[in-house]
């Protein structure tokens, strides 16, 4: 299988995320975060530009299409005029992309796993990444609570699911890799009662994984067992 990304060669990169979804916006910063880019996130194609106008300078633009305020095709032509943006390369991620994408550097369509995501940074930026090497305690990704998983699974986000089963395939290979098949089916009723049932069999043995997802998510009460 492959390992887990923890890093990347060469000086640090910034990126911007600018996604109008807090969920979204919140795993996309941490993933790319726990890598090693500089992450700035923005929720409105207005905060993008008052972000540009500082002096920070970015080596990429991650963007939705859909946005609380306009679209990414709207605000672009904006972005561009700015010093220093002519030109910063910009990838686009949307469920629904325009016909027109020639002016977005890459687009890639949602639901985005967070491979594709990062297979196509690694493209634009010509990064090389660093991996863990198998059996590592390397733990790039902060623990997914039971609302993490939960609001993941509410909301059908990929990428988000994603970012928790790379955290749980570091104590539990096995699992993560049951649970990544059922979402290579957006089966999300199956991934609940794997790990209602992962939970049942795992408090005994190592109680830090069943903190991990306290609560039945079929029922959303919290187990005795756990007090």
């Amino acid at each position: 299988g492959q390992h887990d990304v923890i890093g990347y060669e060469g000086p640090s990169r910034r990126i911007m995320v600018v996604d109008d979804t807090p969920d979204h916006r919140r795993f996309m910063a941490e993933s790319l975060e726990a890598i090693g880019f500089e992450v700035v996130a923005a929720e409105t194609a207005a905060a993008l530009l008052d972000y540009a106008r500082l002096p920070k300078r970015y080596d990429l633009v991650l963007i939705d299409f859909h946005l609380a305020d306009t679209t990414a095709d709207q605000v672009l032509p904006q972005l561009r005029e700015l010093d220093g943006w002519d030109a910063v390369p910009v990838i686009l991620i949307s469920a629904s992309p325009p016909e027109q994408t020639q002016d977005f550097v890459a687009v890639v369509s949602k639901p985005a796993s967070q491979n594709k995501i990062l297979a196509t940074i690694a493209e634009v930026l010509d990064i090389v990444w660093l991996y863990a090497p198998p059996n590592s305690d390397t733990k790039p990704y902060s623990a997914c609570t039971q609302l993490d998983w939960e609001n993941a699974l509410n909301a059908g986000d990929v990428f988000a699911i994603e970012a928790c089963i790379n955290h749980l395939g570091h104590h539990n290979p096995a699992l993560a890799g049951q649970v990544r098949q059922h979402l290579e089916r957006y089966d999300f009723v199956a991934i609940r009662q794997q790990l209602a049932t992962y939970l049942n069999d795992a408090y005994v043995q190592n109680p830090s994984d069943a903190e991990l997802i306290a609560r039945d998510p079929q029922h959303g009460d919290i187990h005795s067992a756990i007090g």
